[in-house]
């Protein structure tokens, strides 16, 4: 394998690019936020172009559904976006930052630094603030009055929420942090079960992913990379899913 010093740059792409994630479809395009808008490129014609919507200011995230179906664009102040991909047509707007029924302190800061679709595609994870909450995917065929309803919040974390993930069988995520822990939870209440704490890091925790087969967890830092099983003989902790091994429970 080549060094990465000497891979060279395949596309040039002419957008002005600010702030935001970038996502791969897997026909091949690229889509990137360019300011409060959304440009999508095809990597094999070299071709762009621009959905038509923009946010009040600009993008700070972007999922898309597995299946491609719906995109979600958050801009810097938490206000969402939801389109047909496909067609580009806007499905509903919504407001995460808007106050409601949740648990979170109106005077913290509660931008939406993460958010992911399920892999199955049913739901929808975002971190928000010191907390993270699980939405129902909306659908992509019509609007819908309030398509955007909570399934569930998750709580315990001290500071913001740098990261979420699923599980690769969309049954728990992680959550990571600025108070240098990780932390597991499952995605419906599961009898005997706490949620675990990932800790030791001396720094926040940036990420942390799911081995494909669910048994393991690693989780880089800005300096070091550290990993822990969920499934057998623990490394540091572990803990038992639910259809992975029997009952939940630490």
């Amino acid at each position: 394998m080549a060094p990465l010093s000497a891979a060279q740059p395949q596309h040039t792409l002419g957008a002005v690019y600010r702030s935001g994630n970038v996502l791969f479809t897997l026909g091949n395009s690229l889509i990137s936020p360019v300011g409060n808008q959304v440009a999508v490129f095809d990597l094999t014609t070299s071709k762009s172009r621009t959905l038509p919507f923009q946010t009040p200011r600009d993008i700070a995230r972007l999922a898309l559904s597995p299946d491609g179906n719906v995109l979600i664009a958050v801009d810097v102040d938490g206000r969402a976006v939801i389109v047909n991909f496909r067609r580009g047509t806007v499905l509903h707007r919504f407001n995460f930052k808007k106050p409601g029924p949740s648990a979170l302190d109106d005077a913290a800061d509660m931008t939406v630094r993460d958010i992911k679709f399920s892999p199955d595609g049913r739901y929808i994870l975002a971190a928000r603030g010191s907390h993270a909450q699980v939405w129902r995917t909306p659908s992509h065929l019509a609007r819908e009055f309030a398509p955007m309803v909570k399934h569930r919040e998750y709580t315990g974390h001290f500071d913001d929420v740098l990261s979420v993930e699923w599980a690769p069988d969309s049954r728990a995520v992680l959550t990571t942090s600025k108070d240098m822990t990780a932390r597991l939870f499952t995605l419906d209440p599961l009898e005997g079960f706490r949620p675990l704490t990932l800790a030791g890091h001396r720094e926040a925790v940036l990420s942390a992913h799911f081995s494909a087969d669910c048994r393991s967890v690693r989780r880089p830092s800005p300096r070091s990379t550290d990993r822990a099983d969920l499934h057998g003989q623990p490394r540091r902790r572990a803990v038992r899913l639910a259809g992975q091994g029997g009952r939940a429970g630490r």
